[in-house]
């Protein structure tokens, strides 16, 4: 009988302990960068363009604008994503849209908000440094002690994306 107490005590320890993390640390925060060997006229271009989003972006399937181009400030769209012949849909908003300099925007879906900000600044001539800052928040309270351990996760898929993308910006002879 005192074994049973002591596992179900630690059992219910290992829960508790685990809520406190999602009420403790309800939103992770992380960044990502990557330099590109072109200018950033180029890099946005290719960044921007809905038929090579396929290309740099793991599961990307289609867009569907809701009320105007996606690439404009105060732009609604879907973001439909592909895994497994499985669908999943993003909402975005657009906050800021500056061509060659900022993309921000709030992603939302049945499972998390995400707050994204991308910056485009060139260090030096035709040189493109991109940083992606995020803030995630999951939308219960299970995920949110989850996503604290699955920031790692989040950002190598980030890097992937900027990796992807800097080989097809710099495959691009346009310079």
């Amino acid at each position: 009988m005192k074994i049973l107490i002591y596992v179900v005590g630690f059992i219910l320890t290992c829960f508790l302990g685990f809520y406190i993390i999602g009420v403790v640390k309800p939103k992770i925060s992380y960044e990502t960068s990557i330099t590109i060997n072109r200018p950033v006229q180029q890099t946005w271009a290719v960044f921007s363009s809905e038929k090579l989003m396929k290309e740099w972006m793991q599961g990307f399937d289609r867009i569907e604008k809701i009320n105007q181009e996606p690439f404009q400030t105060s732009a609604k769209y879907k973001l439909i994503l592909k895994d497994k012949n499985q669908e999943f849909e993003n909402n975005h908003t657009v906050i800021s849209a500056v061509p060659n300099s900022l993309y921000e925007y709030e992603l939302d879906n049945a499972v998390l908000k995400n707050h994204i900000t991308i910056s485009f600044k060139e260090p030096q001539q035709f040189t493109t440094e991109i940083v992606i800052s995020n803030e995630v928040e999951a939308k219960n309270w299970f995920l949110k002690s989850l996503f604290v351990f699955f920031k790692s996760q989040f950002k190598t898929q980030d890097d992937q994306n900027l990796q992807a993308l800097k080989k097809l910006v710099e495959l691009d002879p346009q310079l």
